[in-house]
């Protein structure tokens, strides 16, 4: 199902873009942006929660940064590579565990570093010297780090241990992207997206 949805969202860019070219070609463009995941949104969903066999426990997530280089090809098509990362965390308050049959108790912190770098293949539409309608995918791979460490009383935290997680390729379909630029080579933009790293982001790029 994804993949004949892929095959079909790649086949209208394709007829969308052939019949459409931008007033001018610049041919690089870097951009900085700012955005959410579905990960980060539902960590701030669930927020604080208590659960009778762990405790109480809370989840944060900061906004997901990506900075990315495009470079067109033709008018209507431009390949780009890019980075991002999000960081996530969490405490479990109370923790309890038995220490030499003595009940004691702690607090658990965790991180989570989620980084993709992709290759991304862009379709751009429309014709107007301040505005770049585009669409494509995100292809690259996502690795995910854990980190844990633990608050003792009387002892400052300790680091328990970090590993990796869930590292794989990831594929994201860019739905539809916005550039508006209010001079010729400063402007901002908007994007809308389905897998990692973001389903929605924002921010603002320079074309040259």
């Amino acid at each position: 199902m994804f993949k004949t949805l892929g095959i079909t969202f790649l086949a209208v860019c394709i007829s969308v873009t052939v019949m459409s070219q931008q007033t001018k070609l610049y041919r690089s463009t870097i951009s900085n942006d700012i955005g959410m995941s579905y990960v980060g949104l539902g960590f701030n969903i669930i927020s604080k929660r208590t659960i009778d066999s762990i405790g109480s426990f809370e989840l944060r997530a900061k906004p997901m940064w990506q900075g990315s280089y495009h470079f067109f090809i033709k008018k209507w098509f431009s390949v780009g590579l890019a980075v991002s990362t999000q960081n996530l965390s969490g405490t479990i308050y109370d923790f309890q565990y038995k220490n030499k049959d003595v009940l004691e108790y702690l607090d658990i912190n965790f991180g989570i570093r989620r980084t993709k770098f992709g290759l991304c293949p862009m379709f751009h539409y429309g014709n107007f010297p301040k505005l770049d309608m585009y669409s494509g995918f995100n292809v690259g791979y996502l690795l995910t780090k854990v980190t844990l460490n633990a608050e003792i009383p009387g002892v400052r935290a300790q680091d328990l241990f970090s590993f990796k997680i869930g590292s794989r390729v990831s594929m994201q379909m860019m739905f539809y992207g916005i550039r508006y630029y209010f001079t010729k080579n400063f402007g901002i933009h908007a994007e809308i997206g389905l897998g990692a790293p973001f389903f929605g982001s924002t921010g603002i790029q320079v074309r040259f």
